[in-house]
């Protein structure tokens, strides 16, 4: 049924593209049918600075021989969220066998790798290939690391 409105959509949209330069409606709902107008990622420009910022301190973060890595930024006093995150985060680590270090945010050199990172608040994960601020239940940390 939809095959048979976007087919009759297309015998009556425009052909052309139109004067802004964008594509016609007929070539809108064609790309549709055949999956061929690809939208671009609003956020691809932050996911590569962020891949920057992460590969600006990787040599610090992460042992190179080792790739499913995890770094997750805490502090030691008054923040009841870090320390349940952090619990949820050793279980989890050990349960999956993965490398995971604790960085305490109230030391310099640790406050000085957020600056780079750009991260602003603990709870905060730093993975290869992801930056996440603020606690993330287990239940999604671990999708996060397995697939």
């Amino acid at each position: 049924m939809i095959r048979a409105a976007i087919t009759a959509a297309l015998a009556f949209a425009p052909l052309s593209v139109t004067a802004e330069g964008g594509f016609s409606l007929r070539d809108r709902l064609s790309g549709l049918q055949n999956r061929q107008i690809q939208q671009a990622d609003p956020y691809a420009d932050h996911v590569a600075a962020d891949l920057a910022r992460i590969d600006s301190v990787s040599e610090v973060l992460f042992d190179p021989e080792d790739e499913q890595q995890i770094v997750m930024f805490v502090t030691r006093v008054g923040c009841d969220p870090c320390l349940k995150a952090q619990q949820e985060y050793e279980d989890l680590t050990l349960e999956l066998g993965l490398s995971g270090t604790v960085l305490y945010a109230d030391t310099a050199p640790v406050k000085q790798i957020m600056r780079q990172l750009g991260l602003d608040m603990v709870p905060s994960y730093v993975m290869p290939d992801r930056m996440i601020r603020g606690h993330v239940p287990q239940f999604v940390l671990r999708r996060y690391l397995t697939e």
